[in-house]
């Protein structure tokens, strides 16, 4: 998706009678891309993505209390394993960060 300042380039060079693919050289990027924007007479909006589920998301108070324990990423992840836990052991460790991290600011701010 382009920035609005691109958009507003592509309209500025279309009222001066310049081709689409002339655009598209000048701008660096694809013809497809010009032509998308070419006859939209709003500037792109960016949508804010969804929230998801994590695999972890249920085991999250759980994991906690493990790590305060003093368990490691792989210990944590056989107990889960023996609790029901599905994903992997890379998703466990993007989820031991992310509650680290939130650890972190929270101590930060005092």
């Amino acid at each position: 998706m382009l920035s609005k300042e691109m958009w507003k380039q592509i309209s500025y060079l279309r009222k001066y009678y310049f081709s689409q693919r002339e655009v598209a050289k000048k701008m660096g990027i694809s013809r497809n891309t010009v032509r998308k924007y070419w006859d939209s007479e709003t500037p792109p909006k960016f949508k804010k993505r969804k929230n998801y589920k994590h695999k972890t998301d249920q085991f999250s108070k759980r994991i906690q209390k493990l790590m305060d324990k003093g368990s490691c990423g792989t210990v944590i992840y056989e107990k889960l394993k023996e609790e029901g836990y599905s994903g992997g052991l890379s998703t466990l460790y993007r989820e031991i960060k992310r509650i680290k991290t939130k650890k972190r600011k929270n101590m930060e701010k005092f």
